[in-house]
C-alpha cells in the first residue's frame, strides 16, 4: 500500500458553502385514486375508523412507469448529493452539478413524454373503466386533459444558503449576528451527516461484500457498487468530508480491491477468502473509531 500523509484535513463551516450548491427537486405525479364513498361500506364495516380509496383506471401502467421514473430521478440526485438540514434540500459539490442538470434534463424529457403518451390514452382509458366499473364511475374525478398536463411537474432549482448582506441593514445587529451563528451551527450539522452518510453507506456495502465471500456467492452488481462508491468517494466527496480516519479506511479497501472484479472474487476460492477476511478487518478498524458520526444511520 503506497504510503499516505495521516493529517487530518479541516473544514471551515463557515466556508461550506463555497464548495457547492442546494437542490431542490420537485416531481409531482398524479395518483389517480379517489376516496370510495361510505354507502359503498357494509354495516360490518365502521366509517369512523376505516377509510378505502379506489383506482380510477383498470390500466395504470404509464403512471406507475411515471412514478417508477420519479423515483429514480431522485436516486440519481441521491448518488451525487448529501443530506441537508433543511427539509426538501439537498447539497451537491459544484464538481457535480453539471453532471446532476445534464442527468435530470435528459429524465425530464423522459418524463413528460411517458405523460404525453398518458394523456394520448387518457380518454379511452375513462371509457373503459366507465363501461366495466358503472358504480363507480364519476365524471368529476377526472380532470381535462389540459389541467392534467399541468398536474405533472418535473422541476428542479440550483440554490445557494447565505445569510442577508448585513450591509443591507435588513436585520438589526443583534437579530442578523444570530443568523450567522445559526447558518454555521447548520454548516457543521451538515459536515457531519455527511460524514454519518457515507460512512453508514461504505460499512454497509463491504458487509455485503463480506458476507458474500463468506457465503461463496459473489453478486457482481455488489462488487460494481462498491467499486463505483470508492471512486465516488476519492473524485468527490474525500475533499469535502476532510475526515483522514476514514478516508484511510476507504483507501484501504480500495487498494485490496484494485484491478479486481467479481469473476476474479467468484472463481478463486484464495482469494475470495483473502478479500472476505480484509473486508471484516476493515469493518473491525469501523468499529473502533470512536466517533459517534460513524455509527449514526441516516437514511440516503
Amino acid at each position: 500500500m503506497v504510503e499516505r500523509v495521516k493529517r487530518e484535513k479541516t473544514v471551515d463551516a463557515s466556508s461550506v458553502f463555497s464548495k457547492g450548491c442546494l437542490v431542490h427537486l420537485k416531481i409531482r405525479c398524479w395518483g389517480a385514486r379517489s376516496k370510495l364513498d361510505e354507502n359503498f361500506f357494509s354495516e360490518q364495516m365502521p366509517v369512523e375508523i376505516v377509510r378505502a380509496v379506489y383506482d380510477l383506471f383498470t390500466d395504470k401502467t404509464y403512471l406507475r412507469q411515471l412514478h417508477e421514473m420519479r423515483s429514480e430521478a431522485k436516486r440519481f440526485v441521491a448518488r451525487y448529493s448529501l443530506p441537508f438540514p433543511v427539509d426538501g434540500l439537498v447539497f451537491i459539490l459544484k464538481q457535480n452539478i453539471t453532471i446532476v442538470d445534464e442527468g435530470l434534463r435528459r429524465r425530464r424529457e423522459e418524463f413528460l413524454s411517458k405523460v404525453e403518451q398518458f394523456l394520448s390514452g387518457y380518454e379511452a382509458d375513462k371509457r373503459d373503466f366507465q363501461k366495466k366499473y358503472p358504480h363507480l364511475y364519476r365524471p368529476e374525478k377526472y380532470p381535462s386533459r389540459d389541467v392534467m398536463r399541468r398536474i405533472f411537474r418535473f422541476e428542479w432549482y440550483f440554490r445557494h444558503f447565505v445569510v442577508p448582506d448585513h450591509s443591507l441593514e435588513v436585520l438589526p445587529p443583534e437579530v442578523y449576528e444570530e443568523e450567522v451563528r445559526k447558518i454555521q451551527a447548520e454548516a457543521r450539522r451538515m459536515r457531519d451527516v455527511a460524514i454519518s452518510t457515507i460512512a453508514q453507506k461504505f460499512l454497509s456495502k463491504i458487509e455485503s461484500l463480506k458476507e458474500q465471500c463468506s457465503r461463496d456467492k459473489i453478486n457482481t452488481a455488489t462488487v460494481n457498487s462498491l467499486k463505483q462508491f470508492l471512486d465516488d468517494f476519492s473524485s468527490s466527496w474525500d475533499g469535502f468530508l476532510g475526515y483522514q480516519k476514514l478516508s484511510s479506511l476507504v483507501e484501504e479497501c480500495k487498494d485490496a480491491l484494485d484491478g479486481i472484479g467479481a469473476e476474479e472474487l467468484r472463481y478463486d476460492d484464495d482469494f475470495r477468502s483473502l478479500i472476505g477476511k480484509k473486508m471484516e478487518s476493515i469493518i473491525g478498524d469501523f468499529s473502533k473509531i470512536a466517533d459517534v458520526r460513524l455509527r449514526r444511520k441516516i437514511d440516503f
